[in-house]
């Protein structure tokens, strides 16, 4: 059975080292968000089954020679109860480049239409870690590891925004609109089901209008010393992961099946959502509107399939659900299993991929756009086994890819990167094969 950790297809690609690091690109200024409540508005109090201690509000962390910002001490807190619901703000989402690379394993910088936008050469250092507003938030690797976090602009110029020590980062995400970005230095580290022991977990946010990081959490070790990582920045806040980065491509469909939570970057406010959810519900993706995708991992690595079983569930904004049972769809496909699973920015749809055993072409994908409203599958049918990557930021536009890891060689006419609509018509726009990180943390 396969069992990936995470989101595992969405491995972090490489964006080439383009020389000497220049000046960050100008941002957006960040829009007023709207926090935890006014997303996830029905979670009630602030109860959390992990430990966590959020730093005290506001505390500007320096920065030490080596370039990590410093820890200040950070008192032990209980979290609040949520404030009333109310309706989130939108956020200005612009497009990132999308990072593709080519049969000859040349990365290169596209646009949603597919055209070549930067060339960046294959022998690299940086590391997309995900989007960054119109830019991506990308991580240098020196000789002893992750040492910078920079933007690679869609021209391909690099900007530095923080130096970080290799043995104490973690991970990193940048928000939608390109304002902010976030990091996680010590506590256990890996990926994967596997993980070396490191104790609590730091929190950083910088951006434009922050200046110099600030800690605005102190993340409790988990059971078992089990990494933190991040999940997906939203409207409402970050979510966290109670588990590991995923450790590159997986050998079947992506899901989470760990717990989440929801940090607010202003005061460092964790509230779990398991509530939100239903028991034995994982998040799969959450949306700007609000709007959540979870599901049973038992169900999604079949096994546990029936057709009564859960397949999803849609979490509206105003708490209430909507779930979609197997059915038929799990019938004549061996050894079935799904995933894939993440949401559109505005919540209206979705992706579902079925992935069945085949003794002659090896892995046969099914992908479905699901409708979040009537729970309607429209099928993917042409070209057969595209792969769902995720949902450009805030648009109804589909990114799938065409790969031939999974049904051994593909014509040239058919490998590479596809849009995909809410009808289900896909349109090839390169023959490179997208980076997924480009479009959505892993």
């Amino acid at each position: 059975m396969r069992r990936p950790q995470g989101r595992a297809p969405k491995a972090r690609g490489s964006v080439a080292d383009r020389g000497a690091v220049r000046p960050p690109a100008r941002f957006a200024t960040l829009a007023a968000v709207t926090l935890a409540a006014a997303m996830f508005g029905g979670c009630g109090p602030a109860s959390r089954t992990p430990a966590g201690r959020p730093a005290s509000s506001g505390v500007a962390a320096s920065v030490s020679p080596a370039g990590q910002p410093s820890r200040p001490p950070s008192p032990s807190s209980t979290p609040t109860a949520a404030p009333p619901a109310s309706t989130p703000t939108p956020i200005p989402v612009p497009a990132p480049p999308l990072e593709a690379v080519d049969s000859s394993g040349a990365a290169a910088l596209y646009g949603i239409g597919g055209a070549e936008l930067a060339s960046l050469p294959s022998a690299d250092l940086y590391t997309v870690a995900s989007p960054l507003g119109g830019s991506l938030l990308a991580e240098h690797s020196g000789s002893g590891g992750v040492d910078e976090l920079a933007a690679i602009g869609a021209d391909g110029t690099v900007g530095e925004l923080a130096t970080v020590d290799p043995d104490q980062f973690r991970d990193a995400i940048g928000s939608p609109d390109g304002g902010q970005w976030a990091w996680m230095v010590d506590g256990p580290t890996g990926c994967g089901p596997t993980s070396a022991a490191g104790g609590a977990t730091d929190v950083y946010v910088s951006g434009v209008a922050r200046g110099a990081g600030t800690q605005v959490a102190l993340l409790d070790p988990l059971s078992g010393d089990v990494p933190w990582s991040f999940f997906r920045w939203t409207a409402a806040g970050i979510v966290l992961r109670e588990g590991p980065l995923p450790c590159g491509a997986s050998d079947g469909p992506s899901f989470n099946d760990a717990a989440i939570d929801l940090l607010d970057p202003s005061t460092g406010a964790v509230t779990s959502l398991g509530s939100r959810l239903g028991p034995g519900c994982a998040l799969q993706d959450a949306a700007e509107s609000g709007t959540m995708i979870c599901a049973p991992p038992s169900t999604l690595e079949g096994t546990t399939l029936t057709a009564s079983s859960l397949l999803l569930r849609v979490v509206g904004p105003d708490g209430s659900w909507h779930d979609l049972q197997v059915g038929t769809l799990g019938a004549g496909c061996a050894d079935a299993e799904f995933g894939d699973v993440s949401v559109s920015g505005d919540g209206s749809y979705a992706s579902l991929s079925r992935w069945c055993m085949s003794g002659t072409t090896g892995e046969e994908i099914t992908l479905w756009v699901v409708d979040t409203q009537t729970l309607s599958l429209t099928e993917v049918a042409t070209p057969a086994n595209l792969q769902a990557a995720d949902w450009l930021p805030g648009s109804d536009t589909l990114l799938a890819v065409a790969y031939s890891r999974w049904q051994g060689t593909l014509a040239p006419s058919v490998s590479g990167t596809y849009t995909v609509t809410a009808a289900g018509t896909a349109t090839r726009i390169t023959p490179a094969v997208l980076v997924a990180a480009s479009v959505a943390h892993p």
